[in-house]
């Protein structure tokens, strides 16, 4: 099981209800409970956060004007949500291909499937616990030491939260996106190679 980004609760969720099930769990950029870090002023999207745990009926509004976007003009959505990247990150969101790519991610996201983003940003923000009801053997958390979206520290959290083997794979001068970039085929590949009898 993979979760990137806010992605990591709900696999951790869903791991944990399928116990015994889940062989692997790979974490991307994951963001771990609001609580884990000490000051969350740096972090990209915390003041979407923030406006989700104290006023949800706003943020559910805000989300009307990223849907608007989403649909009639998307690279100016990737713009603002690239503004204040770290590391690759920036890069990589002038890179065409990823643009289109991320472009259709945000229309699957805001236009079609609104009410599950709100719903997962709810969830997201009042995540207190739980770490300790994963049951995957094995877990890996890949993660950008320059990640401002889910800060290293979170990343760090996570490992020593969870009850089980956990390990932490970290890239140099990555950020949120580009640690997904280059952990995919490096789990594709722990995928393909994973010895069931282990």
């Amino acid at each position: 099981m993979v979760g990137f980004s806010i992605g990591a609760y709900i696999a951790l969720m869903v791991s944990a209800q399928l116990s015994g099930r889940v062989r692997q769990l790979h974490l991307v950029s994951a963001a771990a409970p609001l609580a884990s870090l000490k000051n969350t002023d740096d972090m990209a999207g915390a003041r979407v956060f923030n406006l989700a745990k104290g006023h949800p009926r706003v943020f559910s509004a805000l989300t009307t004007i990223q849907v608007i976007l989403a649909r009639f003009a998307p690279a100016t959505l990737v713009q603002i949500l690239f503004s204040n990247t770290n590391g690759k990150d920036q890069e990589l969101s002038k890179s065409v291909q990823f643009s289109t790519y991320i472009e259709s991610v945000l229309r699957e996201c805001f236009v079609k499937r609104r009410k599950g983003y709100v719903r997962d940003i709810h969830h997201y923000v009042n995540w207190q616990n739980g770490l300790n009801q994963c049951s995957a053997p094995k877990t890996y958390v890949w993660h950008g030491l320059d990640d401002n979206w889910a800060p290293f520290e979170m990343a760090e959290h996570l490992v020593e939260a969870l009850p089980r083997q956990a390990e932490l794979i970290s890239f140099e001068g990555l950020s949120h996106y580009s640690s997904l970039m280059q952990a995919a085929a490096l789990i594709c590949e722990r995928i393909a190679t994973f010895d069931e009898s282990q």
